[in-house]
Protein backbone atom coordinates (compact mmCIF):
# COMPACT_ATOMS: atom_id res chain seq x y z
CA UNK A 1 0.00 0.00 0.00
CA UNK A 2 1.36 3.28 -0.37
CA UNK A 3 1.51 5.71 2.10
CA UNK A 4 0.06 8.85 2.34
CA UNK A 5 3.68 10.92 2.35
CA UNK A 6 5.64 9.04 0.42
CA UNK A 7 9.63 9.01 1.46
CA UNK A 8 11.57 9.28 -2.02
CA UNK A 9 15.35 9.01 -1.44
CA UNK A 10 15.39 9.89 1.84
CA UNK A 11 13.40 12.94 2.20
CA UNK A 12 9.82 13.37 3.21
CA UNK A 13 7.88 15.43 0.24
CA UNK A 14 5.86 17.27 2.35
CA UNK A 15 4.81 20.07 -0.06
CA UNK A 16 1.87 17.83 -1.89
CA UNK A 17 0.69 14.75 -1.50
CA UNK A 18 1.52 12.38 -3.62
CA UNK A 19 -1.34 9.82 -4.06
CA UNK A 20 -2.09 6.66 -6.41
CA UNK A 21 -4.06 8.71 -7.89
CA UNK A 22 -2.26 11.74 -8.88
CA UNK A 23 0.63 9.92 -10.41
CA UNK A 24 -1.79 7.53 -12.12
CA UNK A 25 -3.14 10.52 -13.82
CA UNK A 26 0.06 12.57 -13.48
CA UNK A 27 -0.56 15.92 -14.27
CA UNK A 28 0.46 17.17 -18.48
CA UNK A 29 3.88 18.73 -16.66
CA UNK A 30 5.10 16.03 -15.00
CA UNK A 31 4.07 13.65 -18.05
CA UNK A 32 6.33 15.82 -20.25
CA UNK A 33 8.80 16.10 -17.73
CA UNK A 34 9.35 12.36 -17.13
CA UNK A 35 9.35 11.73 -20.99
CA UNK A 36 12.15 14.49 -21.78
CA UNK A 37 13.84 12.67 -18.84
CA UNK A 38 13.94 9.74 -20.65
CA UNK A 39 14.44 10.70 -24.30
CA UNK A 40 17.50 12.94 -23.06
CA UNK A 41 19.01 9.60 -21.10
CA UNK A 42 18.07 7.36 -24.31
CA UNK A 43 20.53 10.21 -25.89
CA UNK A 44 23.39 9.28 -23.50
CA UNK A 45 22.98 13.06 -21.25
CA UNK A 46 24.21 11.60 -18.17
CA UNK A 47 23.36 15.04 -16.12
CA UNK A 48 19.78 14.91 -17.12
CA UNK A 49 17.70 15.30 -13.41
CA UNK A 50 14.08 15.60 -12.79
CA UNK A 51 12.88 17.78 -10.45
CA UNK A 52 11.11 16.85 -6.83
CA UNK A 53 7.86 16.52 -7.87
CA UNK A 54 8.15 14.55 -11.07
CA UNK A 55 11.05 11.83 -9.39
CA UNK A 56 8.53 11.62 -6.81
CA UNK A 57 5.55 10.90 -9.11
CA UNK A 58 8.23 8.61 -10.90
CA UNK A 59 8.54 6.53 -7.97
CA UNK A 60 4.81 5.88 -7.32
CA UNK A 61 4.35 5.04 -11.38
CA UNK A 62 7.46 2.46 -10.55
CA UNK A 63 5.10 1.36 -7.42
CA UNK A 64 2.40 0.64 -9.72
CA UNK A 65 4.26 -1.16 -12.05
CA UNK A 66 5.67 -3.45 -9.20
CA UNK A 67 1.96 -4.03 -8.18
CA UNK A 68 0.76 -4.70 -11.57
CA UNK A 69 3.83 -7.56 -12.11
CA UNK A 70 2.38 -8.95 -8.88
CA UNK A 71 -1.10 -9.24 -9.93
CA UNK A 72 0.02 -10.91 -13.47
CA UNK A 73 2.42 -13.37 -11.74
CA UNK A 74 0.84 -14.43 -8.11
CA UNK A 75 -2.98 -13.72 -8.22
CA UNK A 76 -6.35 -14.03 -9.57
CA UNK A 77 -9.99 -13.29 -8.86
CA UNK A 78 -12.68 -15.22 -8.52
CA UNK A 79 -14.88 -13.14 -10.22
CA UNK A 80 -12.80 -11.98 -13.01
CA UNK A 81 -13.16 -13.24 -17.12
CA UNK A 82 -11.91 -16.53 -16.31
CA UNK A 83 -10.61 -17.33 -19.52
CA UNK A 84 -8.38 -14.77 -19.24
CA UNK A 85 -6.76 -16.30 -15.57
CA UNK A 86 -4.78 -19.34 -15.65
CA UNK A 87 -2.94 -21.55 -13.29
CA UNK A 88 0.53 -22.63 -14.12
CA UNK A 89 2.49 -25.73 -13.18
CA UNK A 90 3.58 -24.17 -10.38
CA UNK A 91 0.48 -23.43 -8.68
CA UNK A 92 0.71 -19.65 -9.67
CA UNK A 93 -2.21 -17.44 -11.27
CA UNK A 94 -1.31 -15.39 -14.05
CA UNK A 95 -4.04 -12.87 -14.75
CA UNK A 96 -4.16 -11.71 -18.03
CA UNK A 97 -1.09 -13.24 -19.59
CA UNK A 98 -2.49 -15.48 -22.11
CA UNK A 99 -5.19 -15.65 -24.80
CA UNK A 100 -8.03 -18.64 -24.38
CA UNK A 101 -7.32 -19.01 -27.86
CA UNK A 102 -3.96 -20.58 -27.32
CA UNK A 103 -5.51 -23.33 -24.21
CA UNK A 104 -4.61 -26.82 -27.02
CA UNK A 105 -1.44 -25.75 -27.13
CA UNK A 106 -0.43 -23.74 -24.70
CA UNK A 107 1.80 -26.67 -22.70
CA UNK A 108 2.67 -28.77 -26.18
CA UNK A 109 6.68 -29.24 -26.28
CA UNK A 110 8.49 -27.19 -28.96
CA UNK A 111 8.79 -30.21 -31.37
CA UNK A 112 5.01 -30.84 -31.10
CA UNK A 113 4.41 -27.54 -32.05
CA UNK A 114 6.81 -26.98 -35.23
CA UNK A 115 4.86 -29.98 -36.49
CA UNK A 116 1.49 -28.62 -36.01
CA UNK A 117 2.75 -24.90 -37.51
CA UNK A 118 4.26 -26.79 -40.54
CA UNK A 119 0.73 -28.60 -41.28
CA UNK A 120 -0.75 -25.09 -41.04
CA UNK A 121 -2.28 -24.83 -37.41
CA UNK A 122 -2.33 -21.52 -36.36
CA UNK A 123 -2.38 -21.51 -32.36
CA UNK A 124 0.37 -23.99 -32.54
CA UNK A 125 2.02 -21.13 -34.81
CA UNK A 126 1.39 -18.22 -32.22
CA UNK A 127 2.68 -20.65 -29.29
CA UNK A 128 5.71 -21.16 -31.58
CA UNK A 129 6.62 -17.61 -31.96
CA UNK A 130 5.88 -16.71 -28.06
CA UNK A 131 8.12 -19.89 -27.32
CA UNK A 132 10.86 -18.61 -29.67
CA UNK A 133 10.50 -15.04 -28.22
CA UNK A 134 10.94 -16.31 -24.94
CA UNK A 135 14.48 -17.73 -25.59
CA UNK A 136 15.33 -14.84 -27.15
CA UNK A 137 15.21 -15.36 -30.72
CA UNK A 138 13.51 -11.70 -31.56
CA UNK A 139 13.42 -12.51 -35.14
CA UNK A 140 11.86 -15.75 -35.95
CA UNK A 141 8.48 -14.66 -33.90
CA UNK A 142 7.74 -11.71 -36.27
CA UNK A 143 8.16 -13.54 -39.22
CA UNK A 144 6.13 -16.31 -37.58
CA UNK A 145 2.80 -14.10 -36.78
CA UNK A 146 2.60 -12.33 -39.97
CA UNK A 147 0.66 -15.05 -41.49
CA UNK A 148 -2.25 -15.04 -38.53
CA UNK A 149 -2.65 -11.67 -37.79
CA UNK A 150 -2.84 -10.95 -41.47
CA UNK A 151 -5.47 -13.37 -41.45
CA UNK A 152 -7.39 -11.46 -38.47
CA UNK A 153 -6.49 -13.14 -35.33
CA UNK A 154 -6.45 -10.45 -32.36
CA UNK A 155 -4.08 -12.20 -30.40
CA UNK A 156 -1.46 -12.34 -33.15
CA UNK A 157 -2.07 -8.94 -33.83
CA UNK A 158 -1.43 -7.72 -30.56
CA UNK A 159 1.86 -9.90 -30.17
CA UNK A 160 3.23 -9.40 -33.42
CA UNK A 161 2.61 -5.39 -32.57
CA UNK A 162 3.71 -6.07 -29.07
CA UNK A 163 7.37 -7.61 -30.62
CA UNK A 164 7.48 -4.64 -33.10
CA UNK A 165 7.45 -2.15 -30.77
CA UNK A 166 10.90 -4.14 -28.63
CA UNK A 167 13.59 -1.86 -29.13
CA UNK A 168 11.33 0.80 -31.11
CA UNK A 169 12.00 -1.56 -33.96
CA UNK A 170 8.97 -0.17 -35.94
CA UNK A 171 7.24 1.55 -34.14
CA UNK A 172 4.53 2.76 -36.72
CA UNK A 173 4.29 -1.26 -37.28
CA UNK A 174 3.16 -1.95 -34.00
CA UNK A 175 0.61 0.68 -33.78
CA UNK A 176 -1.13 -0.58 -36.47
CA UNK A 177 -1.54 -3.84 -35.43
CA UNK A 178 -2.04 -3.26 -31.66
CA UNK A 179 -4.80 -0.75 -33.26
CA UNK A 180 -6.40 -4.05 -35.36
CA UNK A 181 -6.26 -5.47 -32.23
CA UNK A 182 -8.11 -3.65 -30.21
CA UNK A 183 -10.79 -3.18 -32.72
CA UNK A 184 -11.29 -7.03 -32.67
CA UNK A 185 -11.87 -6.46 -28.99
CA UNK A 186 -8.85 -7.76 -27.89
CA UNK A 187 -8.22 -6.54 -23.84
CA UNK A 188 -4.56 -6.91 -23.94
CA UNK A 189 -4.42 -4.20 -27.08
CA UNK A 190 -7.08 -2.05 -25.43
CA UNK A 191 -5.08 -2.03 -22.21
CA UNK A 192 -1.95 -1.00 -23.84
CA UNK A 193 -3.45 1.78 -26.28
CA UNK A 194 -5.06 3.10 -23.34
CA UNK A 195 -2.10 3.43 -21.90
CA UNK A 196 -0.44 5.46 -24.88
CA UNK A 197 -3.67 7.44 -24.63
CA UNK A 198 -3.21 8.16 -21.20
CA UNK A 199 0.74 9.25 -20.87
CA UNK A 200 1.29 10.43 -24.82
CA UNK A 201 3.52 8.40 -26.09
CA UNK A 202 4.71 7.14 -29.59
CA UNK A 203 3.18 10.27 -30.96
CA UNK A 204 0.48 9.57 -29.86
CA UNK A 205 -1.63 12.40 -27.90
CA UNK A 206 -2.70 12.54 -24.34
CA UNK A 207 -6.79 12.02 -24.85
CA UNK A 208 -8.22 10.74 -21.41
CA UNK A 209 -11.56 10.38 -22.55
CA UNK A 210 -10.06 7.49 -25.22
CA UNK A 211 -7.98 6.22 -22.31
CA UNK A 212 -10.80 6.24 -20.09
CA UNK A 213 -12.76 4.63 -23.15
CA UNK A 214 -10.18 1.37 -23.70
CA UNK A 215 -9.91 0.93 -20.20
CA UNK A 216 -13.67 0.67 -19.64
CA UNK A 217 -13.28 -1.94 -22.21
CA UNK A 218 -10.73 -3.75 -21.01
CA UNK A 219 -11.84 -3.62 -17.35
CA UNK A 220 -14.96 -5.25 -18.72
CA UNK A 221 -13.04 -8.50 -19.77
CA UNK A 222 -11.69 -8.75 -16.43
CA UNK A 223 -8.31 -7.09 -16.80
CA UNK A 224 -7.40 -5.85 -12.76
CA UNK A 225 -4.76 -3.03 -14.12
CA UNK A 226 -7.65 -1.72 -16.14
CA UNK A 227 -10.37 -2.30 -13.67
CA UNK A 228 -8.10 -0.06 -11.35
CA UNK A 229 -7.62 2.71 -13.91
CA UNK A 230 -11.32 2.88 -14.25
CA UNK A 231 -11.73 3.03 -10.67
CA UNK A 232 -9.61 5.81 -10.00
CA UNK A 233 -10.48 7.83 -13.56
CA UNK A 234 -13.90 7.56 -12.26
CA UNK A 235 -13.19 9.29 -8.92
CA UNK A 236 -11.36 11.93 -10.53
CA UNK A 237 -13.61 12.45 -12.94
CA UNK A 238 -10.52 12.25 -15.75
CA UNK A 239 -11.72 11.62 -18.94
CA UNK A 240 -14.90 11.27 -17.83
CA UNK A 241 -17.71 12.67 -15.45
CA UNK A 242 -16.90 12.35 -11.70
CA UNK A 243 -18.65 9.20 -9.95
CA UNK A 244 -17.32 8.03 -6.91
CA UNK A 245 -19.99 5.49 -6.06
CA UNK A 246 -19.05 3.47 -9.33
CA UNK A 247 -15.27 4.17 -9.28
CA UNK A 248 -15.16 2.54 -5.62
CA UNK A 249 -16.78 -0.29 -7.05
CA UNK A 250 -14.45 -0.80 -10.16
CA UNK A 251 -11.19 -0.54 -7.80
CA UNK A 252 -12.44 -2.52 -4.98
CA UNK A 253 -13.01 -5.12 -7.91
CA UNK A 254 -8.99 -4.54 -8.86
CA UNK A 255 -8.28 -5.21 -5.41
CA UNK A 256 -9.87 -8.52 -4.64
CA UNK A 257 -7.46 -11.42 -4.26
CA UNK A 258 -4.40 -10.05 -4.98
CA UNK A 259 -1.13 -10.19 -2.42
CA UNK A 260 -0.33 -6.68 -3.12
CA UNK A 261 -3.21 -4.28 -2.84
CA UNK A 262 -4.14 -0.50 -2.65
CA UNK A 263 -6.70 1.18 -0.50
CA UNK A 264 -9.54 3.77 -1.89
CA UNK A 265 -7.58 6.16 -0.29
CA UNK A 266 -4.59 5.73 -2.46
CA UNK A 267 -7.54 5.62 -5.26
CA UNK A 268 -8.24 9.29 -4.26
CA UNK A 269 -12.12 7.50 -3.83
CA UNK A 270 -12.62 7.84 0.08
Amino acid sequence: MIPANINVLGSKVASSRFSLQNCTLAPITWRMKIKSFADALRRGNRAARLDRGASACLFVLMLVASWAFLTATASHAADATTSWVRKDARGLFGAATDDPYLNRVRDMPVEQLRQLHEAGELDATIQLAKVLWWDGDTEGPISLLQKPAEMGIPYAQYLLGSYLRFKNRDVPGALTWIGKASEAGHPLAQETLAGFHSIGTYGIPVDDKRAFELYLLAAKQGLKHSQMNVGIMLCSGTGTQQNKAEGRKWFLLSQKGQKASFSLRDAGCN
